[in-house]
């Protein structure tokens, strides 16, 4: 017994130093801090094995083409050259930003993915615009990852990705920039220096972006598909009811004198009605303003703009009709408060609800009933004079209804299955016909959009040439002897394009040189393997056509072409070519390509191969005309070297 309680008590000891000991180490030992989330650029997504390939991937849950999309076609590659020209330059001038459109934190906000240096996971070109992480969120946690096989959606969320597939959260990452928030925004004082008024519609930006995601989504087994006509309509409606929101939060935080750069500006003129004062000043007695008068408000005061909700207002209508009653009450409240002179900044939309219609928006079903039809019609019965928007003319010419002459044709097929007395479902992604009138400018490059399979100047390169190409021969050959002359007496700078890239033989030379190379390959295969090979490297891999680069102007140190010229199959795409190659380049960047001559062995070895050869002696005339200085064109045995700077601004 006594035994066994000396055991308890040495037990209990034993126990308590334990506890105390355990406690002690956790009170010296710290919990590592999260690895902060970084940025990482897009050339993580270029390879055409992930997101950069030229055509859809059969079978791919993705389309795999994302990449390729956004820097071919889409507007978003080149927000930050829209602040490099004259206009961006006299903007910084009247808004006495103290540097350059193009340095300024102001715009770099929205324009650029601009990124502290310590958010940064390596470095990237501020120059490629807005990318893949303005919007997906910093890739540092989740780019590895969510390549592998059996990682979901989901885990890609958890670890920093944007949920973009909820069309309200898609809906206010984009409203970040296109309506703005107190850290970034468009205000009168940018708008008279020359900056567009900001506006927003989900459904037609997408399609003009264009949309690089499946849509409608791939339905799960079991699941009915979901209708590409009433996912529109879903996505606009939606859309327009979380920019709702977020304007009465922005008139809210302005209201407050809450912007970050404490400026207390009230009432901002951006939230009015511009044409209120904005307009022709012609005889009284025709003047259709003094005719219809002021309802609401006082002679002279300017309106609230309220024209881009006049649509969503009828749609809540139907959707639901009791919040949509009282929608209409607080909207009125503050369309009446806003159109004074000077607006009570306390009665200011603060207690704005949280539209609970909203979720209901998102949940619209995508295959719609033929009630739910029925509710979208224009009403039949009211004479064309009087549309259900007539209202806002009175106030605000910008929500006229588009008439046929300006809008696109897309827009047109739209309003017509709007219109029509029996429903027709839309025949265009563009699902919102009094939205469309703006839209009127295609942004597409007709050289980017032509398939590059189909293309009438597709290169050709016969089996010896492919062979020899991916040799170790030829590896050997590049890396000892043509390489270094190539480049002997110039810098290749920190950011290399290489045109051609075909096998890697000069790729593998040109990463161990420069800290980013882009290697831009016409060959699909060729481009697949390639960006396999170079998977997480300093190197980017991409289809495309050496006459129409897919990239903005002035962002490559230096670009190069190994044998490629002579390959493009008319002077025609080589003229092409070295346009594009000057637009790429900064100024004093270097351009240098190597050639072959042209003889009856050079000709026997490109048999089924194209071969247009570049005469040395009309290459500095050629490269001239196109503004590039300091030419050099050097012959060496049955090869020679085209050497140019691209001339540096005045």
């Amino acid at each position: 017994m006594l035994i066994l309680h000396k055991r308890l008590i040495v037990t209990a000891a034993i126990c308590a130093l334990l506890v105390l000991f355990g406690g002690l180490l956790r009170a010296d030992t710290k919990t590592p801090a999260a690895e902060p989330m970084k940025y990482i650029g897009p050339g993580s997504c270029a390879a055409t094995s992930c997101h950069g390939s030229v055509k859809p991937i059969a079978g791919s849950r993705i389309l795999q083409t994302e990449y390729s999309t956004w820097i071919l076609k889409d507007k978003h590659s080149r927000a930050y050259q829209a602040l490099t020209g004259d206009v961006g330059e006299r903007m910084a001038r009247i808004l006495k930003l103290g540097a350059k459109a193009e340095e300024s934190p102001k715009c770099l906000a929205c324009h650029a993915l601009y990124a502290k240096p310590e958010q940064q996971g390596r470095k990237f070109e501020i120059a490629e615009g807005v990318s893949c992480e303005n919007c997906h969120g910093p890739a540092s946690g989740w780019l590895g990852p969510h390549t592998t096989t059996g990682w979901v959606h989901e885990k890609s969320v958890e670890l920093g990705m944007a949920e973009t597939r909820n069309v309200i959260h898609r809906t206010e990452k984009c409203l970040e920039c296109h309506l703005g928030t107190k850290d970034k925004f468009v205000d009168h004082e940018m708008i008279a220096a020359g900056h567009p008024d900001l506006y927003f519609e989900l459904d037609s930006f997408s399609a003009v972006m264009p949309r690089h995601w499946k849509q409608p989504r791939e339905s799960e087994t079991g699941k009915p598909a979901e209708d590409p006509a009433w996912v529109g309509v879903r996505d606009w409606s939606a859309g327009q009811a979380v920019q709702l929101r977020a304007a009465m939060d922005r008139l809210t935080w302005r209201a407050k004198g809450e912007r970050y750069d404490k400026k207390d500006v009230w009432p901002e003129y951006a939230e009015l009605s511009c044409f209120a004062c904005h307009h022709s000043l012609g005889p009284a007695k025709d003047s259709w303003r003094q005719e219809h008068g002021y309802a609401g408000r006082r002679p002279g005061d300017p309106a609230w703009n309220e024209s881009r909700f006049v649509v969503f207002r009828l749609m809540a209508q139907q959707v639901d009709s009791a919040t949509a009653q009282e929608l209409e009450k607080r909207l009125s409240a503050v369309s009446q408060e806003m159109s004074k002179l000077n607006p009570d900044r306390s009665a200011s939309p603060s207690g704005f609800p949280r539209c609970s219609t909203i979720p209901r928006f998102r949940c619209m079903p995508c295959s719609a009933s033929p009630t739910m039809r029925r509710q979208f019609l224009w009403p039949t019965n009211a004479p064309p004079s009087k549309p259900p928007w007539r209202s806002i003319l009175s106030t605000s010419p910008t929500a006229r209804k588009p008439s046929p002459q300006t809008l696109p044709k897309s827009a047109l097929q739209s309003t017509a299955s709007f219109s029509s007395s029996k429903f027709r479902p839309p025949t265009t992604p563009i699902s919102s016909p009094l939205l469309c009138a703006e839209l009127t400018i295609s942004f597409t490059n007709p050289l980017i959009h032509s398939k590059l399979d189909d293309s009438p100047d597709r290169l050709h390169m016969n089996a010896f040439e492919n062979w020899f190409c991916g040799s170790s021969l030829w590896r050997g050959i590049t890396e000892r002897k043509i390489l270094p002359w190539m480049l002997s007496g110039y810098s290749l700078g920190e950011n290399v394009l290489e045109l051609g890239a075909g096998p890697g033989a000069t790729t593998q030379e040109l990463r161990r040189r420069a800290r980013r190379v882009t290697s831009l390959e016409y060959d699909h295969n060729f481009a697949a393997r390639l960006g396999a090979r170079f998977h997480k490297t300093n190197v980017s891999v991409l289809q495309g056509d050496a006459a129409a680069l897919p990239f903005p102007n002035g962002v490559f140190s230096s670009v190069i072409a190994m044998l490629v010229l002579h390959h493009l199959k008319s002077q025609v795409q080589q003229e092409r070519a070295f346009a594009e190659i000057h637009r790429v380049l900064r100024p004093g960047g270097a351009f240098l390509a190597l050639e072959i001559g042209d003889g009856w062995l050079q000709r026997f070895g490109h048999i089924k191969s194209t071969f247009v050869p570049v005469a040395p002696a009309l290459a500095f005339a050629r490269l001239t005309s196109l503004g590039f200085s300091k030419i050099v064109v050097d012959m060496q045995r049955a090869a020679f070297r085209i050497c140019a700077l691209r001339a540096r601004e005045a």
